[in-house]
């Protein structure tokens, strides 16, 4: 029966490939997927490579992975099922992880750049070189980001597009605030090493603001991340008390079901206890 299964499952799999192979989706499919992995990486430098290749490794890893599971759980299907939907997920929350941790990193270095900013200005350079000297000698990840901006004034954009394109893609309120002020600044004239100083200025306020915020919530997070990693050891603790009874619920329709119902309310009520300790300033 479990070979049965695989092999039913294999060969379902292979003709509802042939049937998209041979009507163009798999191709579409596979661009679609080329185009998310350039923005992802654009997003991080801008040095893409070759793309395309790198996907092509991936499809072909991810279908080896697809077969392997389908074999080592062919008793239980449905955990291959499972497994293969959280590393068809895995890598998007990896990635948004990973960008919102960098999006933080700059949030917190915007105030010491404006002030680099100012104070290339102020001795002389315009507003475009202090921007490019930024982008070589700031910190990371910051620097990327205006030297992203540098390369495309350097392509011919004019630098209020470059910078409006970089607040629409980072999205990030410190950033907004500098490109809103530096257009206001541009538009209506006056001096912008001050206004640059005075936006620094606000930008540190916010920021002890803010930090003062996360050390008072500090306990709040330290309890909602002991509370989500409780369950696995009372789970273990479960087992080793009535290992019989705590399988059945993985093996048994209503084990399974009561399962799910809980990870549910689980999932759901450490979300919302982040999002209350994690709320923004």
């Amino acid at each position: 029966m479990p070979f049965d299964l695989l092999s039913i499952a294999t060969l379902g799999l292979a003709v509802v490939v042939g049937i998209l192979g041979m009507s163009g989706f798999l191709e579409w499919l596979f661009k679609g997927h080329v185009a998310w992995l350039e923005r992802q990486k654009r997003r991080f430098s801008p040095d893409v490579g070759n793309v395309k290749f790198e996907m092509g490794v991936i499809y072909a890893v991810a279908i080896l992975v697809l077969f392997a599971l389908l074999y080592v759980f062919r008793t239980y299907p449905w955990v291959a099922l499972v497994l293969w939907g959280v590393l068809l997920l895995g890598p998007g929350m990896y990635i948004n992880w990973k960008w919102a941790k960098r999006l933080k990193k700059i949030e917190e270095q915007m105030p010491q750049a404006i002030t680099s900013l100012s104070t290339a200005v102020a001795s002389g350079l315009t507003l475009v070189q202090g921007i490019e000297r930024l982008g070589e000698r700031a910190e990371e990840p910051v620097r990327t980001e205006f030297a992203l901006m540098a390369n495309q004034w350097r392509a011919g954009s004019d630098v209020m597009t470059v910078i409006e394109e970089a607040k629409r893609r980072l999205k990030l309120p410190n950033f907004s605030i500098f490109a809103s002020t530096i257009t206001v600044n541009q538009t209506m004239g006056g001096n912008v090493v001050e206004t640059l100083d005075r936006l620094a200025h606000s930008l540190e306020e916010i920021a002890q603001m803010q930090h003062e915020v996360y050390t008072a919530t500090a306990e709040g997070r330290q309890n909602i991340k002991f509370l989500g990693l409780a369950p696995i050891p009372m789970l273990g603790l479960m087992c080793f008390i009535n290992y019989s009874g705590t399988v059945m619920l993985f093996t048994t329709t209503l084990g399974q079901i009561l399962t799910t119902v809980s990870l549910a309310f689980f999932f759901s009520g450490w979300y919302w206890a982040w999002r209350i300790v994690n709320a923004d300033v």
